[in-house]
């Protein structure tokens, strides 16, 4: 989704408006008819033409301020139907994009909860069998696949400041805090991605302060990963959800 614009390719403001040439070729050839019809009756009439021209002039204010009156208050319907499409489009890219990161945040907590039972928690001189070597690489994949996805996001709302709004900036942050946290969990592992096979064992990860506080169990473990992914989601959907509401003034003109 890397660059993309706004569902539809429409940007906000972007609705449809009533030309405004037709507006005042309407009120001309309304104009139009009623002085026909008063100059016509002007030359049927003469005797009466001092009252016909004060009726023209009558006839034509009473026209000029319902037509004025009537474009006016069509031109604000349509720009508050226009404003309600691009705040429905607004939220619909808003929800698609909160999807996307709900579902990587679920892939990391995938990856942690196998490598979790797959014996990867806490170093252990046990020999490791084919199945979680083969598990644990299978694993790393998915959360190095998952910090490359939250990178991507992170950069697009730097680059697409439209939909984010106020957020912009925290937003960016936040993505920042959690791809870096993951990276830093992966760099432990891809300094030898080769280093857990079947038949030897995971002694290797004593040294692995990142990758250990990622998968175990303990209270420093669990506020490591808090830290570092749930509350940085948490703090991601308050802001995507600030986003999506429109401000002040838009609501005022919606009506």
């Amino acid at each position: 989704m890397a660059g993309q614009s706004a569902p539809g390719g429409a940007s906000p403001g972007s609705g449809r408006r009533f030309p405004v040439q037709r507006f005042w070729l309407i009120i001309a050839a309304v104009l139009a008819g009623a002085a026909s019809m008063i100059l016509l009756s002007a030359i049927m009439a003469p005797e009466r033409q001092d009252d016909i021209w004060v009726e023209l002039a009558k006839g034509a204010a009473t026209i000029v301020a319902l037509s004025l009156a009537t474009g006016v208050v069509g031109a604000m319907l349509r720009d508050r139907d226009a404003l309600r499409e691009d705040q429905r489009r607004q939220q619909a890219y808003l929800l698609g994009f909160l999807e996307q990161i709900e579902t990587t945040y679920g892939q990391v907590k995938s990856a942690r909860r196998l490598l979790r039972t797959f014996g990867f928690d806490s170093p252990t001189t046990q020999t490791l069998t084919a199945e979680q070597a083969t598990g644990f690489r299978a694993q790393m994949a998915l959360l190095n696949e998952a910090e490359l996805t939250f990178e991507t996001h992170a950069r697009k709302v730097a680059a697409m400041p439209g939909p984010w709004g106020a957020a912009e900036t925290s937003l960016a942050t936040e993505l920042t805090r959690l791809y870096q946290y993951l990276h830093g969990v992966l760099m432990e592992w891809q300094t030898d991605p080769t280093v857990f096979v079947a038949g030897g064992d995971t002694s290797a990860m004593q040294g692995w302060s990142n990758f250990r506080r990622f998968v175990g169990y303990d209270e420093v473990s669990v506020q490591a990963f808090d830290e570092g992914v749930t509350d940085r989601m948490l703090a991601i959907e308050l802001l995507i959800g600030a986003a999506d509401k429109p401000a002040p003034h838009a609501l005022l003109r919606a009506g």
